[in-house]
């Protein structure tokens, strides 16, 4: 019986012993002293890479956020698609997500946002120089019935120009072909797919100004500058998270009262504000 309790003693205390290790590698693992941010580094000016460097206007305002939060900054990029889910499966004590990202009644099923960081963006069409197409267009209505007609509209996946051109998001169907839209993993792919003189995209027009400036593209597109949607771009945490939220809304409004967020801004405004 003795040696009965002694060997239940030992097995006890190895239980014990290992619970503590798991439990200790758990904590280490949430890493409470690092903002752990998912994005999609694809989407200039907002997110991309340079010389193995993470750049853009997300990028430069969540360091900042993380700065004033007393937190490191680890980004980790991901496909679009999987940023949610990242989200969602994120062990890690603060994690977070910037990627352009829309606040849409989809998304907010699966993810909670902060305050909107930036509203002057909107949706447009790109299409080639020499498409005449749109040409006589004066209103949402007008562009919508030429896009009914087009045969080739490029979308970047997950992006609001997807979510229009389907009618999903939480957005209504605008009439569409579903044959005539082709999604691509980004609005610069999505571009630069267009053969056709009559191909056409939808991009919001902050990315599509960058896009079709850019040297390989200039002289080759032209945006319609008539408003389809808002975009309302948001940093988006656990659903749920509410502490998390209110942390990075409180950032967030600290850095715009400092002059922060307008420095950044002004890093690049003539990416951003070219289009508006």
């Amino acid at each position: 019986m003795k040696k009965f309790i002694k060997v239940f003693s030992i097995i006890l205390v190895v239980a014990m012993t290992l619970a503590l290790v798991v439990g200790l590698t758990a904590c280490d693992k949430s890493d409470p002293d690092t903002l752990h941010v998912y994005t999609n580094a694809e989407f200039p000016p907002f997110e991309y890479m340079e010389k193995g460097e993470y750049k853009g206007f997300d990028m430069d305002l969540i360091k900042a956020i993380g700065k004033e939060m007393g937190l490191k900054v680890e980004i980790h990029h991901v496909d679009f698609d999987a940023i949610i889910p990242s989200i969602q499966s994120s062990s890690y004590a603060n994690t977070v997500a910037i990627a352009g990202m829309d606040i849409t009644p989809d998304r907010l099923e699966s993810v909670d946002f902060s305050d909107p960081y930036l509203t002057s963006a909107y949706q447009v069409v790109v299409t080639t120089k020499g498409d005449t197409s749109f040409d006589d267009c004066k209103t949402k209505e007008d562009v919508i019935n030429v896009l009914k007609a087009k045969s080739n509209i490029f979308v970047a996946k997950g992006q609001i120009g997807h979510a229009l051109a389907t009618g999903s998001m939480g957005f209504p169907n605008i009439g569409i072909p579903a044959g005539a839209v082709k999604v691509s993993d980004t609005i610069g792919l999505a571009i630069s797919t267009m053969t056709k003189v009559t191909d056409c995209a939808l991009a919001d027009n902050i990315t599509a100004a960058a896009t079709i400036s850019e040297d390989v593209n200039k002289g080759k597109y032209k945006i319609i500058d008539i408003n389809l949607a808002d975009d309302y771009y948001g940093i988006a945490v656990k659903k749920g998270d509410k502490a998390m939220a209110d942390k990075v809304n409180a950032a967030l409004k600290k850095i715009k009262k400092d002059g922060t967020f307008d420095e950044i801004y002004e890093e690049y405004k003539s990416s951003i504000e070219q289009a508006e």
